[in-house]
C-alpha cells in the first residue's frame, strides 16, 4: 500500500487518484476523510473512516472503493440521492406531466407523504432501504399523530403512496430493485345496510318525497334524486363512479330469459363492469 504523503496531511493511497485520504485541520482530534473515485461513475464519495489510525483508515477506505466498485458495475450510483431529493424529484414530474391510473392529480399523494413520511425518511439514502425500515416506520406511525390515531386503513393508504416514489427511483436507475414494503390488514368493518323493513320505508317516503315536490315547483329535480339513489342502491356503484358515467359506458345485453344493463366504470380500484337486471 503507497502512502505518498504531503505537508497538509492529504495522502494518495495509491498514487492514481482514486483514493485520497486527508484530515480536516480544524477539528481538536481530527478522524482520517476519505475521497474515493469510482471506474464508470462521475463525482467522488467522501466518507469519515471514524478513526484516526492510518492503517485503519487505509484499510477502511479500501473496503468501502471495493464494494462501490461493484455496486457501480451493477448498474447502482456511488453517491444515493436522499429520500427527500428523490420525492421532490418525482413530485415536480408527477404534477406536471402525469396523473394517477384513475385520471386525477398526484395532490392527495403528496399531502399524505408530507404529513410524515417525508420528515421521517428525509436524510435516508434511496438504495439503503430495507422491509424493516417500512416496519419501523408503521410502528412509529401508529403512536406519532397530530389529531387523531390512525387506523389500519389510513396506514394502507400512507403505504399505497410510498410505492409511486420507489417506482420512480427504480426506474430512473436510482435502485436496482424495489423494496419490500410489507403489506397492512386493513380493519374489517362491514358497511352497515338496511333490513327489509328499512328499505321498504325509505322507497315509500322517497315516492312521496317526489309527489310532494309538484307542489313546490321541484317534482324533476326530486325524481332524478331518487333515481340516482335507487341506482346506487341496487348495482353497487360508487358516488365517484356515478359522476363519470357516461351513456357511451352503457350497454344493454338481452337473453332468453332476462335483460341485462352493464355500465363499464372506472374508480379507485381500476375499471370494472357493473351489471344489474332490467327485466320489468
Amino acid at each position: 500500500m503507497s502512502m505518498g504523503k504531503d505537508a497538509d496531511e492529504r495522502i494518495d493511497l495509491y498514487d492514481d487518484g482514486r483514493i485520497i485520504l486527508f484530515k480536516r485541520p480544524e477539528y481538536k482530534k481530527p478522524n482520517w476523510y476519505a475521497r474515493i473515485k469510482v471506474r464508470g461513475s462521475t463525482g467522488y464519495k467522501v466518507v469519515s473512516t471514524k478513526t484516526s489510525d492510518l492503517r485503519k483508515a487505509g484499510r477502511y477506505a479500501d473496503e468501502l472503493a471495493e464494494e462501490l466498485y461493484y455496486k457501480v458495475k451493477e448498474g447502482g450510483s456511488v453517491n444515493s440521492p436522499s429520500f427527500k431529493k428523490v420525492y421532490n424529484d418525482w413530485k415536480k414530474n408527477a404534477l406536471t406531466t402525469s396523473s394517477t391510473r384513475q385520471g386525477q392529480s398526484w395532490k392527495n399523494t403528496c399531502e399524505r407523504i408530507e404529513a410524515y413520511a417525508l420528515d421521517y425518511f428525509a436524510s435516508k439514502r434511496i438504495d439503503s432501504f430495507k422491509s424493516g425500515d417500512f416496519v419501523e416506520y408503521f410502528s412509529w406511525r401508529e403512536h406519532n399523530y397530530k389529531r387523531t390515531k390512525p387506523s389500519p386503513n389510513t396506514l394502507k393508504r400512507e403505504r399505497t403512496c410510498l410505492l409511486p416514489i420507489f417506482n420512480y427511483a427504480y426506474q430512473k436507475n436510482l435502485i436496482r430493485e424495489l423494496p419490500s414494503i410489507p403489506t397492512i390488514k386493513a380493519e374489517a368493518k362491514r358497511r352497515p345496510t338496511f333490513t327489509a323493513k328499512e328499505w321498504a320505508r325509505i322507497t315509500r317516503k322517497m315516492r312521496d318525497w317526489v309527489k310532494e315536490g309538484k307542489k313546490v315547483g321541484s317534482w324533476r329535480e326530486r325524481f332524478v334524486a331518487q333515481q340516482y339513489f335507487l341506482i346506487l342502491a341496487n348495482t353497487g356503484l360508487r358516488v365517484g363512479e356515478a359522476r363519470e358515467l357516461t351513456w357511451a359506458d352503457i350497454r344493454r345485453v338481452d337473453t332468453n330469459k332476462e335483460k341485462f344493463v352493464i355500465a363499464e366504470v372506472g374508480g379507485k380500484t381500476g375499471s370494472r363492469e357493473v351489471i344489474f337486471s332490467a327485466t320489468s
